[in-house]
């Protein structure tokens, strides 16, 4: 095969410099191909990926997976008979034609052999013999026969066994399409993937042709030969008696009337035997245990998903049944009330039936014509009015108006929002299936546990998957403590009536238990009257969300945290339940998108033309921000701290003819741009782009970016260093990579930091590719001078020998920050208490602490600490630029400021006398110790001390 075929079925991602690298596969799909079941009953054999892994067949445990893995992905997998050298014969076979044969029981290779094609199923005709169907280039489908003959050595003792396949040739079953194959105990069949089936035994020279009125979508052959089994589109079963008893070569064959069984009303997807018995599953999600002899029928239903493919083991103790949402069920004895055990992977979109019985992956088409967001402050609605999409997937208003109301026309899209969560304890949710949020933990397996169900309901529901509530995003809090998720689905009832009311979205709230479980808190059906656009988490506060949508409002939602209150009481009886309680709009424009300042003291979202900046205690407007023309939109916003400054990107796209993409940074202190990036230019097809900025980042370093087009195979890092002087930062590509032929990104997100030995530094990246697997890329940066450089950063920065920089011009928004963020750079993200620099805390004991703490309050009705720091910042972001002669230049903590110049400025400020103490409710001549402390570097930011603390909560001085 040449080596382009080679590489057709590999993982291996091209960097920009030439070299290639191999993810890491965290999660695959386990249901794409048959499991199979070894001959003990011990182990579960399930393809994943390029491995086949291994689970205990009683306990459903993961036991280990194959090694070495194959080239390309693993498409068949069959289990064979005990023999001398091997307990436990497990053959697999891959899309790049390989052919393996492992011992089960050990993990051992013990053969392998190269075939032309592709291998889509492997059977054991008999003990010694293998059937493989191999698809060529052209599509045709042939059979091939693989003998495996084994040879000992050795002493009777001490007996080695040599194992070997070799290709034997073709049987007369070829199809120009690949369709079902099956065979067993010397008897094959095989369909075209329509209505055409053919069977085969051993020792015919050509085979006997089944004729069907509708197209094949299962076929079984019964172990002692006496029928063939097969299963059509409509749910129909034929039992083909006698089919083998005449040789079609020797005599004209005659054809016995099939027996018809009729129970499923969707496609028949999997049949296999266990013994006596025809099991048969389809989109149902029920798995019918037919007697063909006796004609009796028995369920195991309410599965909760399609059944795939069925296994079982050679003395039918263990079934296993395939879910198209990606998990296995171990069913251990057939009976109506058996308690499957499960083997939950990562959710996948699952396959469901429109009306008229076509069977269409919804989500794999929406997926090849909407991309996806990648952001957790937007989601895809459902509605279209035109070609062009917001942020989050959702259309623009007809003529693209900002004052105009979306519509509401129908559309068969249906796309979730990011899929790819990485939450601040470094552990993985992901919301890939639509229909739960599931975590994984550092080995990539799910933890069932853990999972948040949205429908308890174990029943398959079919029809158009848009009438059916459909998760669109979750967003967790801080500590993911809180969860909210957003659903919507589509009601063809209202949609008679009145179009615009047809889709209908609900919010539902989550809280942690104390075993690790979420538990439904609160449930809001249509928040907004138009589609939503941005869903946030605040960032510091738990119990704190914000939504925007298109109507132009944007809400805040709160609730008390639960205190000792027994969850099956009503939450509304102490005022638990979240409510709404503030909300606001800017000019009646419809809102794009938004996002939350890491201390959450300030909002942002962005209209058509503008970014506007608001007070999160407030809900005041503190700025806008003009973009370059009025028509560009800001798809996406992202908020972040780095290089000791607060950043705020946008991710903007100008309107027709050139649809520009640009990715443009501003410093929310100065309001003034910091840098831009073209990223029409680095990502061709004119598709929307996604930026993904890291959770775990140190704020003292330089801002790494990550950009993709959805259903493209390229993604890319950029780094943004702080510039020196007046000169506009630059992003500079630290690391590209094209994934390998055939795959596309549908969502990336940067993974939690990793430790290298070499401490040669890299981007690690989680992708969820289009065929459903979740990689772990380790993008080797451009160079590793960003390691010293930051090292040599820190060291300077710890010295008091450089002189401070000159602050510029500051900005409300700045005001409201202060030099909180060089603060924030020194701790990084996981600090959460209050970081501010002795200056600020000299401001706020002098001038605001009346606003903070009155002084006629009690000590025992203080607020809460988090009322107590709300009321912080909003007494910052209310401090006025005509402010008094003694507020204006305080400079108690100036760098040129000596002990003498500090001790004049005090006795100037004494001088006001008990008018500022009784408004303060602060004795000035009993000032916190820190206030009258020089301390290290003035220019350098500190926590606060404790008397700092002790003087706010307990009235010091009073």
């Amino acid at each position: 095969m040449p080596e382009d075929d080679e590489d057709e079925g590999t993982t291996l991602v091209n960097l920009e410099n030439g070299q290639r690298i191999e993810p890491t596969l965290v999660a695959g799909v386990m249901v794409d191909s048959q499991p199979a079941i070894g001959c003990k009953g011990v182990r579960l054999y399930a393809p994943c990926g390029h491995s086949v892994i291994v689970f205990s067949a009683s306990t459903a445990a993961r036991m280990g997976e194959f090694t070495p893995q194959h080239k390309g992905k693993v498409t068949a997998t069959v289990a064979g008979e005990r023999r001398p050298g091997c307990r436990e014969p497990i053959a697999t076979a891959s899309v790049l034609g390989e052919v393996r044969l492992w011992d089960g029981t050990s993990g051992s290779l013990l053969a392998s052999l190269k075939l032309d094609g592709s291998v889509r199923a492997l059977r054991w005709l008999a003990k010694q013999t293998l059937l493989a169907t191999v698809e060529d280039k052209a599509g045709h489908c042939t059979v091939d026969r693989i003998a495996v003959t084994s040879k000992s050595s050795g002493s009777d003792e001490e007996t080695t066994t040599t194992f070997s396949l070799q290709r034997q040739g073709p049987l007369p079953l070829g199809f120009a399409k690949v369709g079902q194959f099956d065979a067993a105990g010397g008897f094959a069949v095989m369909t075209d993937g329509g209505v055409n089936a053919k069977v085969y035994a051993d020792g015919w020279r050509m085979a006997k042709t089944l004729p069907h009125r509708h197209a094949v979508t299962s076929v079984c052959i019964d172990p002692q030969g006496r029928y063939v089994a097969t299963g059509d589109r409509y749910g129909v079963v034929l039992i083909w008696w006698g089919v083998f008893q005449d040789d079609p070569s020797a005599n004209a064959p005659k054809m016995l009337p099939p027996a018809r069984w009729h129970w499923h009303h969707s496609p028949v997807q999997a049949m296999i035997h266990c013994g006596p018995l025809l099991l048969t599953g389809g989109g149902e999600g029920v798995l019918c245990i037919r007697n063909a002899e006796e004609d009796t029928v028995n369920f195991i239903p309410r599965l909760g998903a399609p059944i795939r493919h069925l296994a079982t083991s050679e003395d039918g103790g263990h079934v296993s049944i395939s879910l198209e949402d990606n998990s296995i069920a171990l069913v251990d004895g057939l009976f109506s009330h058996a308690d499957p055990k499960w083997i939950h992977a990562l959710d996948v979109p699952v396959q469901t039936q429109f009306e008229g019985r076509a069977s269409v992956n919804f989500l794999q088409q929406a997926s090849a014509a909407t991309p996806s967001t990648g952001s957790t402050s937007s989601w895809h609605g459902s509605r279209t009015a035109s070609s062009e999409k917001l942020s989050n997937g959702l259309p623009l208003p007809v003529g693209g108006s900002a004052d105009q109301k979306p519509s509401s026309s129908s559309s068969t899209s249906c796309v979730s929002s990011a899929s790819l969560h990485v939450l601040k304890d470094g552990t993985l949710a992901a919301t890939c299936g639509g229909r739960r949020v599931q975590f994984l933990d550092q080995m990539g397996k799910v933890v069932a546990g853990r999972s948040v169900i949205l429908e308890r309901s174990s029943m398959v529901r079919e029809g158009d998957p848009m009438k059916r509530w459909t998760l669109r995003t979750a967003v967790f809090s801080n500590r993911a403590t809180c969860l909210l998720t957003c659903e919507t689905r589509r009601n063809p009832a209202l949609e008679r009536f009145d179009v615009d009311s047809t889709f209908r979205v609900v919010l539902k709230w989550w809280r942690r238990g104390d075993k690790g479980h979420y538990g439904l808190d609160s449930i809001v059906y249509d928040p907004h009257s138009a589609d939503l656009t941005a869903v946030l988490a605040h960032p510091e506060q738990e119990n704190c969300f914000v939504t925007a949508s298109l109507d132009g409002e944007f809400k805040v939602w709160e609730s008390p945290q639960s205190g000792s209150k027994s969850r099956s009481q009503d939450p509304a009886d102490d005022g638990s339940c979240w409510q709404c309680v503030g909300q606001g709009n800017w000019r009646n424009r419809p809102i794009l998108s938004g996002s939350v300042s890491p201390d959450g003291a300030v909002l942002a979202f962005g209209f058509h033309g503008f970014i506007t900046l608001w007070d999160r205690q407030s809900l005041a407007e503190m700025h806008s921000v003009p973009l370059a023309e009025e028509t560009h939109r800001p798809l996406q916003l992202q908020t972040a701290t780095a290089n000791g400054q607060l950043l705020l990107l946008a991710l903007v796209r100008g309107t027709a003819p050139k649809k520009s993409m640009e990715v443009i940074c501003w410093d929310l202190l100065t309001l003034g741009i910091v840098a831009r990036l073209a990223l029409d230019s680095q990502f061709t097809g004119g598709q929307r782009c996604t930026i993904r900025i890291p959770v775990f980042a140190d704020n003292s370093q330089a801002l790494r970016l990550l950009a993709y087009q959805t259903n493209s195979d390229k993604l890319k890092v950029w780094r943004l260093a702080r510039s020196s002087g007046n000169v506009m930062s630059q992003f500079e590509l630290e690391a590209s990579g094209t994934l390998p032929s055939g795959k596309t990104l549908l969502d990336a997100a940067f993974g939690p930091p990793t430790l290298e030995s070499d401490e040669v530094s890299v981007n690690r990246v989680l992708c969820w590719t289009s065929s459903f697997e979740l990689w772990s890329l380790d993008l080797p940066r451009a160079s590793s001078s960003d390691t010293s450089k930051a090292k040599v950063v820190r060291k300077r920065r710890k010295s008091d020998k450089a002189p401070p920089e000159e602050k510029p011009k500051q900005s409300t928004i700045g005001k409201v920050l202060n030099n909180m963020l060089e603060a924030a750079g020194e701790l990084g993200n996981g600090a959460d208490s209050l970081i501010v620099n002795p200056a600020l805390q000299a401001g706020v004991t002098r001038q605001l602490l009346g606003k903070v703490c009155p002084s006629h309050v009690p000590s025992h009705m203080l607020p809460t600490t988090s009322a107590l720091f709300e009321r912080l910042v909003g007494a910052l972001s209310n401090r006025t630029a005509e402010a008094p002669a003694w507020e204006e230049e305080p400079k108690l903590f100036s760098a040129d400021h000596g002990a003498a110049a500090l001790a004049e400025e005090e006795n100037q400020v004494r001088l006001k006398g008990p008018t500022h103490e009784a408004k303060f409710g602060l004795l000035l001549d009993e000032e916190p110790d820190f206030m009258l402390d020089y301390g290290p570097n003035p220019s350098l930011p500190q926590l606060p001390q404790q008397a700092f603390f002790d003087a706010l909560v307990k009235g010091k001085g009073r």
